[in-house]
């Protein structure tokens, strides 16, 4: 018979006090059972928030979106500027390296045409 621990998260509601704001008797639980006991590691009384209280988590929650987007936003920008400046400096290289391709075939083909009777001839008497 093995030890088969497991970790329960319960929203307990009871009826405590006066059920007022503050006196709520909801708690917000995390439990580790076995066959033998139930052990509470955590704990904690939760109530309901106030309009105000609500408001104030909303507005902290939209302003850190708003500034991850203004973050992001700025980053995207800078990202897209550098990779502009890398796209044209890569079409020059291209462009050059295309220009020095038509050059080297061409002294290649004078080379070639150039020695072409001495290349047959020594060819043709070796």
């Amino acid at each position: 018979m093995g030890n088969c621990f497991s970790f329960r998260i319960l929203l307990e509601n009871g009826d405590f006090g006066d059920g007022a704001r503050g006196n709520s008797g909801c708690y917000f639980k995390i439990v580790q059972s076995n066959e033998f006991k139930h052990l509470c590691h955590i704990s904690l009384r939760v109530g309901l928030g106030s309009h105000e209280d609500v408001r104030k988590h909303l507005d902290l929650k939209l302003k850190s979106i708003q500034e991850n987007f203004s973050r992001l936003s700025t980053e995207h920008e800078t990202l897209k500027h550098r990779n502009s400046e890398n796209l044209s400096i890569l079409t020059e290289t291209e462009a050059k390296l295309k220009a020095l391709e038509v050059s080297v075939y061409s002294i290649i083909r004078y080379i070639y045409i150039k020695y072409l009777g001495e290349i047959i001839s020594n060819d043709y008497y070796s």
